[in-house]
């Protein structure tokens, strides 16, 4: 994920955290609970979407992919991503997108609580 990710979250107060690669994703997944997880993929695989859905199932995650495809987009959706967008995304569209996600994110959570 790059700064401009970072620095437009950052700036309407939400907490962020960066990492490198997917070994440092699960790890600090494993350690603690993310409400939303953007994973910035080169190549579009479900083995990271869905180890961060196992260990983490109540995180939104949006998949920002470099090579975009239908079939990635699709299985991403399938694996329980919020979803899934293709290279060049701007600071707004960061933005947003965590908004819609965590706003689901509450709507699902507020559905759950009702008997």
């Amino acid at each position: 994920m790059n700064s401009a990710y970072l620095k437009s979250l950052a700036h309407i107060s939400r907490n962020v955290e960066f990492v490198s690669d997917g070994d440092e994703a699960l790890a600090a997944i494993e350690q603690r609970t993310f409400d939303l997880v953007l994973l910035d993929i080169r190549t579009p695989t479900a083995a990271i979407l869905r180890t961060v859905k196992l260990k983490s199932p109540d995180s939104e995650v949006v998949v920002v992919a470099s090579q975009p495809n239908l079939a990635g987009a699709k299985e991403a959706v399938r694996l329980g991503g919020y979803d899934y967008v293709a290279k060049p995304v701007g600071p707004h569209e960061v933005i947003n997108l965590s908004g819609a996600a965590l706003t689901h994110k509450r709507w699902a959570l507020h559905a759950e609580q009702k008997p």
